[in-house]
C-alpha cells in the first residue's frame, strides 16, 4: 500500500504526536510515519510500543547528567587533579563530551582541579603513581571497546612504568552487563553513569510482563536478524545482531549520535530499511549533501531583501562569512539538527560553532539559550517565501524545507 494512503486512527494519531514530542521533535510526523511503513499494518501497535520506549537524550539533557555526576566523582576526589580523557578516537562520540564536559557547572567552577589531556601518549610522564584518569563516553553498551582502548592505549604503559592508577568511567549512560567484561580487564575501576538493563530481560522489561515482552522480542528479532551483522576479518566469520551489537538490547538514542547497541530497528538503513533515527553521521550528512550550495542561493535573496548588508561589513574571530554561517545554521536549527551533525556539515568545530553563536546573539538572530529569536525566524520566513515564487529555483534551494512526503490533515492539531 502507498504510504500516501495508510489510514490512521485518531489513537495511533495521538501516540505519533506525543513520541514525537517525547523525542524532542527530533523526528517529525513523517518520519514516523515512514518508518511504520517497514512494517505490516497489523504490527504498527508492537512498532508503535518500540518507539514509545526509546530513551532520548538531547544536549542540555547530557550536559545535566554529566555535570551531576562529574560533581560526585570530584567530591570523592577532592585534593587530587582528575585527568581527563575520552574513549575512543578522535572524532566520535567520546571526543564530543569533551565539549559537554567544559559546559557543565562543574568543570567551570572547579576547573583547576581538571586537567584535560591532549593525548594518553607516555601517560606516566603526564598522571603519578595513584593518580586518576577518567574517561569518558556517552554510552557503554557490551564493554568490548573500553576494555580494547584500555589494553591497547593504557595497560602496557602503566605495567612497563609500574605505575598504578585509579580509572574512572564516566558516561551518561551504560548496560549492566558491560560491567562483568570491564572487571576482567581493568584493575581498580569505577564506572560513574545510569545503568540500564537489557530491554528484554527476565529480570523486568520495559515491555511489561513475560507474555507481552516476549512477542515484541520476536517481533524486533525477526526484522532486526537481517539489519545488523558485522564481519571478522581476522576468523572470517559473519555475526548477526538482531537486537543490538552483542545482544544488547538497548533502546538509548543521543542527540549525536545512535549507538549500534541499540535495536536495529529503530537505526539500520540496510536492505533498504527505512531508520526512524539515522545512525550513521555519513548518511545523515548525505541529506544535505547540496544544503552548502542551496545557502548561497538563500543568502542572494537576504541580500535582496535587504535582511543583510555587503558580507564584508561584518567580521568575526572565526569567520569572514559570518552571514552565510548565521544563516545556515538557522536552516539547520530550524529542522532541529544537532550540532556535531551541524559542524560537520558546515565543517567546523563545536568551538567555532560557539563563534557563530556568539555573532548570531549580537545580530539578533539567537538569544543567550542559543535559541532561535522571533527576527531569525522572521527573515527565515522572508526568504522562504520568496523562494517559494521562485519557482525556477525551488527544487535546488528548497530541498532541506519542502520534505516531499505525505501528512494526514488530522496531524500537528489541523483538520
Amino acid at each position: 500500500m502507498s504510504r500516501s494512503l495508510y489510514k490512521f486512527s485518531k489513537e495511533e494519531i495521538n501516540r505519533i504526536n506525543k513520541i514525537c514530542s517525547k523525542l524532542e521533535n527530533t523526528v517529525n510526523q513523517l518520519d514516523v510515519i515512514n518508518w511504520l511503513g517497514n512494517f505490516k499494518e497489523d504490527e504498527w501497535e508492537k512498532a508503535l510500543l518500540v518507539s514509545e520506549r526509546i530513551k532520548y537524550f538531547t544536549k542540555p539533557a547530557i550536559i545535566s547528567e554529566l555535570d551531576i555526576f562529574l560533581s560526585k566523582i570530584l567530591n570523592k576526589y577532592r585534593g587530587k587533579i582528575i585527568n581527563i580523557s575520552f574513549l575512543g578516537e578522535f572524532g566520535k562520540s567520546g571526543s564530543h563530551l569533551i565539549y559537554y564536559i567544559k559546559k557543565t557547572p562543574t568543570y567551570k567552577n572547579n576547573i583547576s582541579d581538571f586537567k584535560i589531556l591532549q593525548h594518553l601518549k607516555k601517560i606516566h610522564t603526564t598522571i603519578k603513581n595513584d593518580g586518576i584518569l577518567l574517561l569518558i563516553d556517552d554510552f557503554i553498551g557490551t564493554g568490548e571497546s573500553v576494555t580494547k582502548f584500555f589494553n591497547y592505549e593504557i595497560k602496557q604503559q602503566l605495567v612497563s612504568k609500574k605505575i598504578k592508577i585509579k580509572t574512572i568511567l564516566l558516561c551518561v549512560a551504560y548496560m549492566e552487563d558491560a560491567k562483568n567484561l570491564i572487571e576482567k580487564n581493568i584493575p581498580d575501576y569505577e564506572i560513574v553513569g545510569t545503568p540500564y538493563r537489557k530491554a528484554f530481560s527476565n529480570l523486568g522489561s520495559v515491555f511489561g510482563y513475560r507474555k507481552r515482552m516476549i512477542v515484541i522480542r520476536e517481533f524486533c528479532f525477526d526484522y532486526g536478524q537481517h539489519l545488523f551483522s558485522t564481519f571478522d576479518e581476522r576468523t572470517r566469520v559473519t555475526t548477526k545482531h538482531p537486537l543490538g551489537y552483542g545482544d544488547s538490547q538497548s533502546l538509548i538514542i543521543f542527540n549525536h549520535s545512535t549507538p549500534n547497541n541499540s535495536l536495529p530497528i529503530i537505526w539500520s538503513n540496510k536492505n533498504s530499511w527505512t531508520p526512524l533515527f539515522i545512525r550513521s553521521t555519513e548518511n545523515a550528512i548525505s541529506k544535505y549533501r547540496d544544503f552548502r550550495q542551496s545557502t548561497i542561493h538563500w543568502m542572494t535573496i537576504a541580500l535582496e531583501l535587504k535582511i543583510i548588508s555587503d558580507i564584508s561589513q561584518f567580521k568575526s574571530v572565526y569567520f569572514r562569512d559570518i552571514n552565510y554561517r548565521i544563516l545556515a545554521l538557522t536552516r539547520l536549527k530550524m529542522k532541529n539538527i544537532s550540532e556535531p551533525i551541524i559542524c560537520q556539515i558546515l565543517n567546523i568545530t563545536l568551538n567555532e560553532l560557539d563563534g557563530i553563536y556568539n555573532e548570531g546573539v549580537i545580530m539578533g538572530y539567537f538569544n543567550e539559550n542559543k535559541a532561535i529569536t522571533q527576527m531569525g525566524r522572521k527573515n527565515y520566513n522572508s526568504i522562504l517565501g520568496a523562494l517559494r515564487k521562485n519557482k525556477k529555483n525551488k527544487k535546488d534551494s528548497l530541498d532541506l524545507e519542502e520534505q516531499k512526503i505525505y501528512i494526514p490533515k488530522q496531524f500537528l492539531g489541523r483538520s
